[in-house]
């Protein structure tokens, strides 16, 4: 199909063809070329919904201009990285370090990054995003584009396994079906704007558009910092199926046993007993061996989701008794 629509000219009739098996070209000079369509694997769905999710917890670390794109890009060594990297910007340079430093940019699998030689032979600017957990996201512009290249926090882990959307999909809010409606293809989604048709806060509607994310209804621009309308060609309605996690976390709510205190939550789960505590900032911790491990950096475990899902119960509740 690529070979086909690269011979494609001005001066010839070329017929294109969407049907539910698939794409077809045709024309004169290259014949038929068709492209069927196929099931994308979960990874992939998981993934597209994840990497909105990361790129809106980024922000801008530094840019490099002109030929210290090219420069850079060739400066990164080729072999497997092991570890994380912090980029420190100097003027328009970098310098790497092994160990953390205030203000820098953590990234890791940097060797990732050889992707973009080609593209940065016409490249104006580069500037570079982080979430500080290993993620990061690189843009190039050209004089008449601009290009995304998100890494995630590890060679070994893709997007689909970070769970970073996990909590948005357990809110039970239907406010997601009144900002569909507001949406209209927007290029740049206003979320005062919103807000204010949805008659909810900025903390609230910034909260209901993460849930769209998750459900794919919109992308994330890191450019503008904002999210934009676009929907996503796939059944995302059965969260439960693509993310186990949140089925398991939805039966600890309907089978497990809370007690709220001034502090935090017991949960009792299959005769083990876990503790749950909320900060100040409201990032939940708990004593479950996924958090042990992996802290929240994949996302909340099944009790804290659990937890969510509770207190969102007993709060739609109270609020119509």
């Amino acid at each position: 199909m690529r070979t086909a629509l690269t011979k494609v000219c001005d001066d010839e009739s070329t017929g294109f063809e969407l049907t539910s098996g698939g794409f077809s070209v045709s024309s004169p000079e290259i014949g038929t070329a068709f492209e069927r369509k196929v099931e994308l694997p979960v990874r992939w769905v998981k993934g597209f919904q994840e990497v909105q999710a990361s790129q809106a917890r980024m922000k801008s670390h530094f840019q490099l201009l002109g030929p210290a794109v090219q420069r850079f890009i060739r400066s990164i060594p080729r072999q497997t990285s092991h570890g994380p990297v912090w980029l420190v910007p100097q003027s328009n340079t970098f310098r790497l370090s092994q160990s953390p430093i205030q203000g820098a940019l953590m990234a890791c699998g940097l060797e990732r990054l050889k992707f973009l030689s080609q593209i940065a032979q016409h490249a104006t600017r580069l500037e570079a995003y982080g979430s500080g957990d290993g993620s990061s996201a690189w843009r190039i512009d050209t004089q008449d584009s601009r290009f995304f290249l998100v890494l995630s926090p590890e060679l070994s882990r893709g997007f689909s396994g970070e769970g970073q959307t996990l909590s948005h999909l357990a809110a039970q809010s239907n406010a997601v079906a009144k900002l569909r409606a507001l949406l209209r293809w927007s290029r740049t989604i206003d979320v005062a704007k919103i807000a204010s048709q949805l008659s909810a806060s900025v903390d609230t509607t910034a909260a209901v558009l993460a849930q769209a994310a998750a459900s794919g209804l919109v992308g994330y621009d890191l450019a503008s910092s904002s999210y934009f309308h676009r929907e996503l060609p796939f059944r995302l309605t059965n969260s439960e199926a693509l993310n186990p996690r949140l089925a398991q976390a939805r039966r600890i709510a309907q089978s497990g046993q809370f007690e709220f205190d001034a502090e935090g939550v017991w949960l009792r789960s299959k005769d083990t007993e876990y503790r749950l505590v909320q900060s100040k900032e409201g990032t939940w911790s708990c004593t479950c061996p996924w958090v042990s491990r992996y802290g929240l950096s994949r996302g909340p475990c099944k009790h804290i989701l659990a937890v969510q899902i509770v207190s969102d119960s007993k709060a739609i509740a109270d609020a119509h008794e």
